[in-house]
């Protein structure tokens, strides 16, 4: 007992030594100030580089929520994208705000905090249903000038230090700021990936951190890390068939879903489909559409008719991608964390090891994610996370999320011993959607640090269940 007494110390001694140099500077302090109905703001002035802080400063944007029931405790919130925060939780957080003062903060370059100005970004679809070498050249001299003639110039070099180990630093900034001694933090979505950023930099920082629908930032090989998001597309085809099945107001109710695509599928690999306006939709498109819009269930009805009206002739519907997408900032921020590993060459090879298991369409997954980072600066690319120190962390993904799979959040907290993952059978952003199981655990683990029991999975609920 005394020698794991010892050993305990001195891990001890060395988790509290664990603080990266970057992030040494004087006690930062806030001024808050009314913004809204019980809500108060403060921005906090932190280096535009943690690793060179001569190099100026910006700001991050903080929104207080106070408890409702003060208890001194307060409870840092990110609710992902990567994108702005303040302002968005519509309610959501109110049942958090009973034990905590809720802090939400816009992340560098997001919002409310010192933003970035880009122009548009470069089309990125071209590099998603296109292996030729010219095409990806094009794009990755588009991006590179993107980046370095529209959004490093317009932003006073901030663009080049959007990646969550700066954010990281920033938060650890925020706690001091707070005056706590341990962050408690709740981080959605791309919120998890701070999070994970400062569990890995600040170990004996953390409080209590509760990471919804993680994305694994641990794993460097991108043929495994994509690989669960390529059955989980196939899967999310599976389902489409399988609502057409069911439901009458499907256009190709009664057919066999599969089966028209397959055909579709070969029919354009012969000769293209005729879109009108002299476009063709060739087997490449097909699959790249279909992966785009399949993974969403409100574009099922829409999918189901483009393809219906392929087979009769008109494959138009099938022709452009689906309207939105990321920010010029949210690109930039995304593509320094998960950056396109070995170029065009690196990811044909990875999708050859995808095709195995996702032969449809599932392959594509990394390709859509990744692809539009070529060209772009890797700041802060994934790696293993250090385990030195963290206490338990809760780890929650919906079962039917395709973007941040259940695997994902399983590999996260089986590097980190004592924490706990929880799934759900919903999909993504499980707390705010409203999953009334996963807040229970999760509001009963942020105020005791108790972790639901080991292989639970919280049924589909309701926000009124």
């Amino acid at each position: 007992m005394r020698g794991k007494l010892i050993t305990v110390a001195i891990l001890t001694f060395l988790a509290s030594m664990w603080v990266p140099r970057a992030s040494t500077m004087a006690t930062p302090q806030l001024s808050w100030r009314s913004c809204g109905e019980r809500a108060q703001c403060a921005t906090l002035a932190v280096p535009v580089d943690w690793r060179d802080q001569g190099t100026g400063q910006t700001t991050v944007a903080l929104q207080k929520l106070p408890a409702t029931r003060p208890t001194g405790r307060t409870l840092l919130v990110n609710l992902g994208g990567p994108g702005p925060s303040i302002g968005t939780d519509d309610g959501r957080l109110d049942q958090l705000r009973q034990w905590f003062d809720v802090v939400l903060f816009d992340p560098r370059g997001f919002g409310r905090s010192a933003g970035i100005t880009c122009p548009p970004l470069p089309d990125a679809f071209g590099v998603l249903i296109s292996d030729d070498s010219a095409t990806w050249r094009e794009f990755r001299s588009a991006n590179r000038g993107w980046y370095q003639n529209g959004c490093v110039r317009r932003s006073g070099g901030l663009a080049a230090h959007v990646d969550a180990w700066q954010v990281a630093h920033d938060m650890e900034a925020i706690r001091r700021a707070l005056g706590v001694l341990r962050l408690d933090y709740f981080g959605n979505s791309y919120g998890t990936v701070y999070g994970q950023s400062y569990a890995d930099l600040f170990p004996v920082r953390v409080g209590r951190m509760f990471l919804d629908s993680l994305a694994d930032h641990t794993e460097p090989w991108l043929a495994r890390s994509a690989r669960p998001q390529a059955v989980a597309a196939e899967q999310y085809f599976d389902r489409f068939a399988r609502w057409c099945q069911t439901m009458p107001d499907c256009a190709l109710h009664g057919q066999d879903v599969a089966s028209v695509w397959q055909t579709l599928l070969a029919t354009a690999a012969r000769r293209p489909l005729p879109a009108g306006s002299g476009r063709s939709v060739a087997p490449e498109r097909l699959r790249a559409i279909t992966l785009l819009e399949v993974t969403f269930p409100q574009l099922w009805p829409a999918l189901a008719s483009a393809l219906q009206n392929a087979q009769r002739g008109d494959a138009g519907g099938l022709y452009q991608p689906p309207r939105g997408g990321p920010s010029g900032v949210s690109t930039l921020a995304r593509c320094a964390d998960f950056p396109l590993p070995g170029g065009q060459t690196g990811l044909l090879a990875t999708e050859q090891v995808l095709r195995h298991d996702a032969p449809r369409l599932g392959w594509l997954a990394a390709r859509r994610d990744r692809a539009p980072c070529a060209g772009l600066p890797a700041t802060n690319p994934p790696r293993p996370i250090r385990t030195v120190g963290q206490p338990p962390i809760l780890v929650v993904n919906g079962t039917r999320d395709s973007g941040t799979v259940p695997a994902h959040g399983q590999s996260f907290v089986a590097q980190l011993p004592g924490s706990r993952w929880l799934g759900a059978d919903t999909g993504h952003a499980v707390y705010l959607g409203g999953n009334q199981c996963v807040r229970r655990y999760a509001n009963h683990y942020l105020r005791t640090g108790l972790l639901p029991p080991p292989d639970t999975i919280c049924p589909a609920t309701t926000p009124n269940q």
